[in-house]
């Protein structure tokens, strides 16, 4: 789905998500929003982030925003999100998004 040097994004069928695993930053940040809203579907979404290694917080307010882009009803959950960027999330109030789950599950179940 998406690949450079410092990420790979990619879908599971089994069950649906997309796995992030590596870095965001400014340097890939433009081709990961792209990438991220070409695929935005109409339901709820589960993106699996115990492997993602670093994340600046342009990374976390663009996984976030793909919350806000959801259709009425939908959710997106994050699965294995470090507990430093729950940290930032509930410090900026994106944690608070009620189309935003935080899970503390890891990898999801």
């Amino acid at each position: 789905m998406y690949a450079d040097k410092q990420l790979v994004i990619a879908y599971e069928f089994m069950p649906s998500r997309l796995r992030f695993i590596g870095e965001i930053d400014a340097w890939n940040l433009d081709g990961v929003v792209e990438t991220l809203t070409r695929r935005i579907p109409d339901s709820d979404l589960h993106f699996e982030l115990s492997q993602l290694s670093f994340a600046d917080i342009s990374a976390i307010r663009a996984l976030a925003s793909v919350a806000w882009n959801l259709k009425p009803g939908h959710r997106l959950f994050f699965h294995g999100l470090a507990p430093q960027l729950q940290t930032v999330m509930n410090m900026v109030g994106w944690a608070q998004l009620k189309s935003l789950v935080l899970c503390e599950c890891g990898d999801r179940e």
